[in-house]
């Protein structure tokens, strides 16, 4: 959230709407959601060093209810 807000990202083109158990539900700007999804997947992986790798996944659709499963 920090590296949003400075980046002038945050309430500009990406918004955390709803955590929803192991996800997190972004609205974004049309013409960045890819690669909004490329920087919040990324640092989502490296938040926390494990002894086994954390994997994040991202979908992008225009309603919560068209994002593919």
């Amino acid at each position: 959230q920090d590296d949003l807000e400075r980046g002038g990202l945050l309430g500009e083109v990406l918004n955390p709407l709803l955590p929803v158990h192991d996800e997190i539900l972004f609205e974004c700007r049309a013409d960045m959601a890819e690669e909004m999804g490329v920087y919040v997947s990324g640092v989502f992986e490296r938040v926390l060093r494990l002894r086994v790798p954390i994997k994040a996944s991202v979908a992008i659709g225009r309603t919560w209810g068209s994002i593919p499963k």
